[in-house]
């Protein structure tokens, strides 16, 4: 074999390598990100006045951390939170491998399970969904949670697209977040 043969054998194998790896390198969404409500669009039922997330992602998991508050002079009937076995909420933590994690809940009050189930849609697009099912007392709650986030090319904006479908209804946001 020639020099040139060799050497152009070895560029094509480095291009090719350097190219597949930029191909499976999954976006990282880790850090701390707060609500743009200038930005967002938040459906017409939404009480959020403002909301922080700190997100830790790993190649096996994303877990994310919320803090929100609410407009307490709200008087909706949609709005009910029902604490279960903890008195802090419980970080949200999903597989990137597309399986899916079941949590039994139980408050002495209502009983149900949660579903939350991650997988990359593409490198740069991530779906979360989240399943919640709860007898509380004669009546079933049902509720699907699907997030589509995709983070913008320098990193400092994360765009979150939320569709809470409930026995109800379906209330769609398209949520800005800036990196703090």
């Amino acid at each position: 074999m020639n020099k040139t043969a060799f050497f152009s054998t070895i560029i094509f194998t480095l291009l090719l390598a350097i190219t597949t790896f930029g191909q499976n390198s999954k976006t990282d969404f880790s850090g701390a990100w707060e609500l743009d409500m200038k930005k967002s669009s938040l459906h017409e039922k939404s009480i959020l006045t403002s909301m922080t997330m700190t997100v830790k992602q790993t190649n096996e998991k994303i877990v994310i951390k919320r803090k929100t508050k609410r407009d307490s002079d709200s008087s909706s009937s949609a709005t009910r939170t029902i604490k279960f076995n903890s008195k802090k909420k419980e970080d949200e933590a999903y597989k990137l491998d597309g399986s899916e994690t079941t949590t039994e809940l139980n408050n002495g009050q209502a009983e149900g399970t949660l579903k939350l189930k991650a997988q990359f849609e593409t490198n740069e697009k991530l779906i979360l969904n989240k399943n919640i099912n709860l007898n509380y007392g004669i009546n079933a709650i049902n509720s699907t949670t699907k997030e589509t986030w995709k983070l913008s090319d320098d990193g400092k904006i994360l765009e979150v697209i939320s569709e809470v479908r409930t026995n109800v209804n379906t209330l769609v946001s398209k949520m800005i977040f800036t990196r703090k």
